[in-house]
């Protein structure tokens, strides 16, 4: 047989896998034939700056195995996506603690979904069983699949609303601005908390390690329906300047410069005086009143005693 220079052999571009090659075995020199598929199979297992899967030029940037049942993908000597013998990915780690697990550098971390249409584009969607729950998305919210579904939904004006149950009406949203709106987007950005009542009650409770409510601020359906109302399982005490004003104890008294009780009455006053700032005369001891009624002119002190009944008691200068 002729020789024949290799280059002059015809070319050959549609391989199959079990076509084969010669090879020399160096520790047995004698030459031997592999197949193609175990010549790729036989990668080496490289490492991070030189992996057994690399580019002609480039022989740091590939793919390599860091360990058993292993592989990542390693770019300018460095590791930069690695799958782990459970099938979790990290991007950025080698240690995943989850299906996806994305760490950034010194400066920062994330994940972009970028998409060019017009609305509904850029979106994170989670799934259960093949059924969409969850969706992170910008510029539009569409109704999703599943009555559990949740979204939280970054709109055009820089703002943030959230969705629940498979709703395309926002329950809560967080304004550009920094305001709040829970039950409510319209006219939030008018103050930095807004709470709207769903029609049977509503508010803002505070409760203690067990869950218990405590205290609660609540709009409707408070004690007897009253429209708005400030709820507290104990003593009500109010505060200014770090220092407790005033006080409604569980009996509902009034207990204004104290919180103690002392006889009982349900207004209390722990000053040197109470201020009636205008002045007021019956036009006669038949006049308009109820009784427990107090009004004072420059003359004298009136009381009523029972329904339009005023007694009097002349008062004078000394």
């Amino acid at each position: 047989m002729a020789n024949i220079k290799i280059t002059d052999l015809t070319a050959y571009t549609d391989a199959a896998s079990t076509d084969v090659l010669p090879i020399v075995d160096v520790g047995a020199d004698v030459t031997k034939k592999i197949t193609i598929g175990n010549v790729v199979k036989a990668v080496p297992l490289g490492t991070a700056a030189l992996p057994g899967l690399a580019f002609d030029g480039d022989p740091n940037t590939g793919i390599y195995s860091p360990g058993a049942d292993q592989v990542a993908i390693s770019t300018g000597g460095t590791g930069a996506l690695f799958v782990d013998s459970s099938g979790r990915v990290g991007l950025g780690t080698s240690s995943a603690g989850d299906i996806l697990h994305v760490k950034g550098g010194s400066t920062y971390a994330g994940v972009i979904a970028d998409n060019s249409a017009a609305t509904g584009g850029g979106a994170f969607r989670a799934y259960r069983n093949g059924v969409q729950k969850a969706i992170f998305c910008v510029d539009s919210w569409v109704t999703g699949t599943s009555s559990d579904d949740a979204a939280i939904y970054a709109d055009a004006g820089g703002g943030i609303k959230f969705y629940t149950n498979n709703s395309s009406t926002a329950k809560a949203v967080l304004t550009s601005g920094g305001s709040l709106g829970i039950g409510t987007t319209a006219g939030v950005s008018y103050r930095k908390l807004t709470v709207k009542n769903d029609g049977s009650a509503g508010g803002i409770a505070v409760t203690n390690t067990n869950d218990d409510i405590v205290g609660q601020f609540c709009g409707e359906n408070v004690g007897t329906s009253q429209e708005l109302g400030i709820y507290s399982l104990s003593n009500m005490r109010l505060y200014t300047g770090g220092t407790q004003r005033a006080t409604i104890d569980t009996s509902g008294r009034l207990l204004v410069g104290t919180s103690s009780d002392s006889g009982g009455a349900l207004l209390q006053v722990n000053g040197d005086r109470v201020r009636i700032a205008t002045a007021k005369t019956p036009a006669t001891a038949s006049d308009t009143g109820t009784a427990g009624e107090i009004c004072w002119d420059a003359n004298y002190i009136y009381v009523c005693t029972a329904t339009n009944t005023w007694k009097r008691s002349a008062i004078s200068t000394w």
